[in-house]
């Protein structure tokens, strides 16, 4: 996604020909402005079943639902283990 206020990549990976596959959820702002990033919404993904996996220093996130990321921050996220 990108305007000419930010450019931002997000993706869902799924680890494909298994019978258990892995998947991964990213969000990056690649640069530009602050964004808010709504990460269930653009992807589809119930959050409730989320976690954060790493982030860039300095990401402070207290509700997946909604955050926000400045220039050259990222999230990584994984499945909850059930």
């Amino acid at each position: 996604m990108s305007d000419e206020n930010h450019t931002v990549f997000y993706g869902l990976r799924t680890e494909p020909d298994t019978d258990s596959p892995m998947q991964v959820a990213m969000v990056v702002n690649m640069g530009g402005d602050p964004l808010t990033v709504t990460l269930g919404d653009w992807l589809q993904l119930d959050l409730e079943e989320w976690e954060i996996a790493i982030a860039s220093p300095g990401v402070t996130i207290e509700d997946l639902h909604a955050f926000e990321l400045s220039d050259s921050q990222g999230v990584l996220l994984k499945p909850k283990k059930q």
